[in-house]
Formats: structure tokens, sequence, C-alpha cells
């Protein structure tokens, strides 16, 4: 005689495997969805240090009565430990560049929302508008070519989603205006 009122071993276990699959893809889609708030959230606090310092730079190209001098920041790096510390009548054009560049990157560099990233920022002359990598800012130093502000990150801790970026979204690059 054969009871037939309840589930066989069977069905259960395909059913919680079908269970345990649909929980999983729903758990990666919270993680996709988290890291790319986390994306968002970078980009726009570095959108607002790009244009903090696009303004300084405007202002420093007014107060020299000139177009933007001749220049390029060799530090692709967050900071430096430069001893550069001056103020504008005590220092040459290059050096203020140099310490106002640097203030920026330090401020990028101790934002608390943004220590969880690798970022790398440079001020450079580049004629073709190259896309700048976390290895290289890919600047030409073609002299008599606008000036850009390249800014790119990483998030640390969240390879994965740095790997899977389809559209590499992960960096700026802004024109420096002319006077």
């Amino acid at each position: 005689m054969r009871f037939n009122g309840g589930f066989s071993i069977l069905e259960v276990i395909i059913a919680m495997s079908i269970a345990i699959l649909i929980s999983l893809a729903v758990l990666k889609l919270q993680y996709i969805t988290i890291s790319n708030s986390r994306q968002s959230l970078v980009r726009q606090k570095v959108m607002i240090y790009a244009n903090s310092m696009i303004n300084q730079l405007r202002v420093v190209s007014q107060n020299h009565n000139q177009t933007y001098f001749p220049f390029t920041d060799n530090f692709y790096t967050k900071y430096s430990d430069s001893s550069v510390k001056c103020a504008q009548s005590l220092c040459s054009k290059e050096e203020f560049m140099y310490y106002i560049i640097n203030e920026w990157k330090m401020d990028m560099a101790f934002d608390d929302e943004l220590s969880n990233v690798n970022i790398k920022a440079i001020v450079c002359h580049d004629s073709l508008l190259h896309i700048p990598t976390i290895d290289s800012p890919n600047c030409d130093g073609n002299i008599n070519s606008s000036l850009f502000l390249k800014v790119i990150w990483d998030i640390k801790g969240d390879e994965l989603i740095n790997k899977a970026l389809i559209m590499r979204d992960n960096y700026i690059v802004l024109r420096v205006p002319a006077k």
C-alpha cells in the first residue's frame, strides 16, 4: 500500500535548489546595485573636487593676467609630500600651481567618503584628449595644446565591479578653460 499525501525527497531537493538559485541571483543584483550606487557617489564627489580645481586654476590665471602658462603636474598620485608651502606672493607661478594642485589632491585623499577609493589626478597638456588609466594619465605633453584636468579612480575592495565596468565611467577629463 502506497501513501500519496506528501512530497517526495526529490521534489523537496529540486524546490530548495530553485529557491537557492533565485536567492543567489537576487543577492548578486543587490551587490551590483550597491556598487553602482557607490560608484555614483564617488563620481559626484570627484566632480565637485574637479570643478573646485578648475575654478582655482581660473583664478590663478586671472591673477597673473595671462593665459595659462606652460604647466604640467608631474605627480600622477593622490598627493605628494612636497615641502612647497607658499602663499601666492612668495612663490613662482609654477610653485604656486604645484602647491594648489597638491592641496587639492590632499583634500580628496583625506575625504572620509573617498577613503576606500584609489584616486589619481593630474593637470596636463594633451592635444588628442586621451583617456586616462589608473597606471598612466595618457597626456602627450604638447605645450601648444589645451590644459586638461584628468581624474581616475578605482574603488578598493570592489575589484569585481572595477573589472566588470562595461563603460569604464571611472574617470573625468575636464578642459581647463582659457582666460
